[in-house]
């Protein structure tokens, strides 16, 4: 099978770039919360504590990263009061289901 050549403008390119960065922070976010949580109930093994520094420090870098490609804080603010809402309304929606 042939490849084909397929091109792109530099602002998608830069689009697709910053949204994979984003899900990499979270799950990066979501694997030191789990650390956090994992080390208050004493369960920790001792390489996590290397892992999670390395982490913070990775998070750190992306911050970096992803403000070379345009994002800001304040857009992660208004990401983060668009995903509530939208698990607001998926509740609200199956609250509405159970009722009927």
């Amino acid at each position: 099978m042939a490849k084909k050549k397929i091109e792109i403008d530099w602002e998608t390119a830069d689009c697709i770039t910053l949204d994979t960065l984003k899900q990499h922070r979270s799950f990066i976010e979501k694997d030191l919360k789990r650390f956090e949580a994992d080390s208050k109930k004493g369960e920790l093994e001792k390489y996590r504590y290397e892992e999670a520094g390395e982490n913070k420090h990775l998070l750190e870098n992306f911050k970096q990263v992803m403000k070379y490609f345009g994002y800001k804080e304040e857009d992660r603010k208004e990401e983060k009061r668009e995903k509530k809402a939208k698990k607001v309304k998926k509740k609200d929606e199956r609250k509405d289901a159970k009722e009927e």
